[in-house]
């Protein structure tokens, strides 16, 4: 579920369970087949989740609790549900 639908935001009727695109504001978590992302862990570690706070062409910024501004690239990251 996308952020605007857990907080009943979802004005645009889209459906939230077939949406494969992330999103600013997303709930994601590095994807468990990944076993070095692009640019290191840091002090994120698999199954942690965090908040997707920026998409630029393929990369991504996460805020995680133990690592604000965590970057990497869109496919080494997934929806969290």
């Amino acid at each position: 579920m996308c952020i605007l639908c857990s907080i009943g935001l979802n004005f645009y009727g889209f459906d939230c369970a077939a949406r494969t695109s992330l999103v600013v504001g997303d709930r994601v978590r590095v994807k468990y087949s990944v076993k070095k992302p692009s640019q290191d862990w840091g002090k994120v570690k698999h199954g942690e989740v965090g908040i997707l706070r920026n998409i630029s062409g393929t990369s991504v910024t996460i805020d995680f609790p133990h690592h604000r501004g965590w970057s990497g690239i869109t496919n080494e990251v997934e929806l969290f549900e």
